[in-house]
C-alpha cells in the first residue's frame, strides 16, 4: 500500500508541475558571418608581407570580432562569427610588413560595408584584396 501511495503522490506532484506556467527565459536567435579573404590581380601581394585583419562591429561601434591572417594564404577563411541581428559593419585593412613582420606599417587598403545581419541567417563575405588598392567587399 505504502508504493501506491508514493506513485499517487508523485503523479499529483507531476501533474502540478506541468499545469504551473513559469516564465521561460529564451535566448535571440543569432546569425552567422564568415569572412573570407581572397587576393586578387597581378600585383597580388605585398613582398615583405602583411597582415591582413579583419573586424566586425556592432551597429552600436562595438567590436563583436577581430580575425588576423598570419599565414597570408591567397585565399581562406578569416572569420566565422555568432553574432545577433543588427546592422553589422564588416571593416578590413592591412598591416604591411616592414622590412619583417616583426615590425608594421600602419594600416593600408582599407575597405568597409554595412550588412543587415537577419535572425537565422549564415552571411558570407568576400573581402577581395590586392597589394596597394583598397579593399573590396561583397556579400
Amino acid at each position: 500500500m505504502n508504493r501506491v501511495a508514493a506513485l499517487i503522490v508523485l503523479a499529483m506532484i507531476a501533474i502540478a508541475a506541468c499545469s504551473a506556467t513559469s516564465p521561460r527565459l529564451s535566448s535571440p536567435a543569432t546569425a552567422r558571418v564568415t569572412v573570407r579573404q581572397v587576393w586578387v590581380g597581378r600585383h597580388r601581394r605585398y613582398i615583405e608581407g602583411a597582415l591582413p585583419v579583419v573586424e566586425l562591429y556592432a551597429s552600436n561601434g562595438t567590436l563583436i570580432d577581430r580575425a588576423e591572417d598570419t599565414n597570408y594564404v591567397a585565399e581562406k577563411v578569416l572569420l566565422t562569427s555568432t553574432v545577433l541581428p543588427d546592422a553589422i559593419e564588416v571593416r578590413s585593412y592591412v598591416l604591411p610588413c616592414d622590412a619583417n613582420c616583426g615590425r608594421l606599417d600602419d594600416p593600408n587598403d582599407a575597405c568597409s560595408a554595412t550588412i543587415d545581419v537577419v535572425a537565422g541567417q549564415a552571411v558570407e563575405v568576400r573581402v577581395e584584396r590586392s597589394a596597394g588598392l583598397p579593399c573590396v567587399i561583397r556579400v
